[in-house]
């Protein structure tokens, strides 16, 4: 954790995204039809699920652009305004998680940044340990409906399943986080229901 707030302090890290490549060439459609499924049940199947179906995604980047056969788009954070190059398509989503928590890890100063804690499934395990055992070096962006809310160095390969995110949102207030981790903990849940019902996990 204190690798990450200092590299993003301070002068960027650059990784390999080959083996996430081709990872990701194998699951990219598959995720491509539940995003898509999942907005459709959004719009005309609110009978089937009620509540949010935000999408968390989980992209691959780097620093700097670097020859690849991905699509790649570059990711300003909105509050840091730390700039990454991350692939278009996503190793990870809602589906693979179980829930998202608010915390805090220390920085070399001992101050407290705060960010995201991500739980996941055990799909979401086995793809986040191979995404981050191939990709040492590159960060992590995490996008909530398509926005940038939080990034995360990787500085090592995440066994556990537990991901933690420097948050990059405007408003960090009590009431706010509250809200928001109400909001996404429900869409992750409402996201596994539409994913089982539409029998692609």
């Amino acid at each position: 954790m204190i690798t990450l707030v200092s590299s993003l302090c301070h002068a960027p890290s650059h990784g390999n995204a080959s083996c996430a490549g081709r990872f990701l060439s194998a699951v990219g459609a598959k995720f491509l039809r539940i995003a898509l499924f999942c907005g459709f049940c959004s719009l005309i199947c609110g009978c089937s699920i009620d509540g949010p179906t935000k999408m968390f995604t989980f992209h691959l980047g780097n620093s700097r652009s670097i020859a690849s056969e991905l699509a790649r788009s570059s990711v300003t954070m909105p509050v840091s305004g730390f700039t990454v190059v991350t692939n278009n398509d996503y190793f990870m989503y809602s589906g693979d998680l179980e829930h998202v928590d608010w915390s805090y890890c220390k920085a070399v100063d001992n101050e407290k940044v705060y960010g995201f804690t991500f739980k996941c499934n055990d799909r979401g395990r086995k793809r986040l340990l191979q995404a981050t055992a191939g990709n040492m070096g590159g960060f992590i962006v995490v996008k909530y409906d398509g926005t940038p809310i939080g990034i995360r160095l990787i500085d090592t390969a995440i066994t556990n399943g537990e991901l933690f995110v420097v948050a990059e949102i405007p408003d960090t207030s009590e009431s706010e986080i509250a809200r928001l981790l109400k909001e996404m903990n429900e869409s992750i849940e409402n996201i596994n229901k539409i994913a089982e019902e539409a029998r692609l996990l």
